[in-house]
Formats: C-alpha cells, sequence, structure tokens
C-alpha cells in the first residue's frame, strides 16, 4: 500500500506537471474566494483522476485531465486555458502542500516555478505539432505508446514513454524533468 501511494503521489505530480509544463501564470490572486474556489475545483479533479488514473488504461486518465483543462470544449489546449488550470493548481497547492509528501511538493513547486518562468507559450510551441496555436489530445500524448496500462504504471515504463523526445521539447528546462522524475 505504501508504495502505491507514493506511486499515486509521484503520478500525480508527473501529470500535474505536464500541465503546468503547457501552463504558466504570472498573476496572483487578488480574492481569497476566487482562491478557494480554484481551490476546490482542482481538489475535485485530483480526487476524481487518482482513483481513475489507477483503474483505467492511460488514454482514459489523460482524457479526463484534457477534458478537465479544454475550458471551452474546442478540443485543443489553449494558453487561456492552460492559465486557468494554472491558476486552479497554484491555489490548490497553497491550500494543500503542508498535507503532501515532500517529494510530490517537490515536484508540484518544480513544475509551478518551471511553467512560470518559461511561460506558457513556449510550452504550448512545443506540443503544438501543427501550428495552429492549441494542442490537441494526439499532440499531447505523441511521445507516449498508450495501451490498456493505467497512466502511473505506464510512466514507469521508459518503453512507454519517449524521455528524450519529451525532454528534446523542453529544450533548456529538460533537466527539471530529471529532477522531477527522480534523476539528477
Amino acid at each position: 500500500m505504501l508504495r502505491r501511494t507514493h506511486s499515486c503521489y509521484k503520478a500525480l505530480a508527473f501529470g500535474s506537471l505536464c500541465f503546468l509544463l503547457l501552463s504558466s501564470s504570472t498573476s496572483v490572486f487578488a480574492q481569497s474566494a476566487d482562491s478557494a474556489l480554484r481551490a476546490q475545483r482542482f481538489s475535485d479533479y485530483i480526487t476524481q483522476a487518482a482513483s481513475l488514473c489507477f483503474a483505467v488504461p492511460a488514454r482514459l486518465c489523460i482524457e479526463h485531465a484534457f477534458a478537465f483543462a479544454d475550458r471551452n470544449g474546442d478540443r485543443g489546449l489553449s494558453p487561456a486555458e492552460l492559465i486557468d488550470v494554472d491558476g486552479d493548481v497554484r491555489a490548490w497547492w497553497q491550500e494543500s502542500r503542508n498535507r503532501l509528501p515532500a517529494q510530490a511538493n517537490f515536484g508540484i513547486g518544480l513544475g509551478l516555478l518551471l511553467a512560470q518562468y518559461a511561460g506558457h507559450g513556449y510550452f504550448v510551441s512545443a506540443w503544438d505539432g501543427d501550428g495552429d496555436g492549441v494542442v490537441s489530445m494526439d499532440e499531447l500524448t505523441a511521445d507516449l505508446t498508450l495501451d490498456d496500462r493505467p497512466f502511473p504504471v505506464l510512466l514507469q515504463d521508459d518503453e512507454a514513454v519517449d524521455w528524450a523526445s519529451v525532454r528534446s521539447r523542453l529544450g533548456q528546462y529538460g533537466s527539471f524533468l530529471d529532477r522531477i522524475r527522480g534523476g539528477s
């Protein structure tokens, strides 16, 4: 059970990073009520995702996350949508980080910092293969070999994730990926 919990937090941190790498918000929350609503929205999402993503094939987990982020339902993740997701994650993390394991905090915090520093435009362009200004589901999963395994299991298989391609997309920020994955 401890291994599964540790893997769950690591997978959730990495999953959050996937969206955080595509999103960055430089805005500060003006209203604490807005922050509480954002935190609750992400908390509801992450609660569903935590149980879903261990029980279904990776594609369904990713589709669930994609639907959460695709605020206008156009099947593409735009910079504006990703900024909104970033705000939700930041609000949730501010309220939750004292209850999270150190490794989860490290991964989420580093992901948030990276997203803020690099900017969402950088990451959208890195995954936007057709140049339409949004990231489609196919573009988001281009570096994954999806099968019937749950997402956290898939992420542990170096044959199922083209880490070299992900690192290449991240360019100068590729070393952050290694840190979040537990490498040096």
